[in-house]
């Protein structure tokens, strides 16, 4: 889930369970708002969140962790609690 702006969030989510054991997820926010969310390198899920970042972000990027405001459906605080090896940021397509 992201949250462009503070009144606004988006949420992506794909049916099919997560694979146990190790698998690579990536999740995308292209041109004009289109979000894609992939597991494996297969895509499991695409949306929209419109208008993204008109404004600078109330909270910062955070991987693993929300200490602020919950952007998906749980409550915050909330932590990840398995192991995540490497995050990588991309600008573009």
């Amino acid at each position: 889930a992201i949250r462009p702006r503070k009144d606004a969030r988006a949420v992506i989510t794909g049916d099919a369970a997560l694979p146990l054991g190790e698998f690579v997820l990536t999740a995308q926010v292209l041109a004009g708002g289109r979000m894609k969310l992939l597991v494996n390198g297969q895509q499991v899920a695409a949306g929209s969140a419109g208008e993204l970042l008109t404004d600078t972000p109330a909270e910062g990027l955070q991987v693993g962790k929300d200490t602020g405001a919950a952007v998906g459906e749980y409550r915050a605080p909330s932590e990840y609690t398995g192991t995540i090896k490497r995050v990588h940021i991309k600008l573009g397509e």
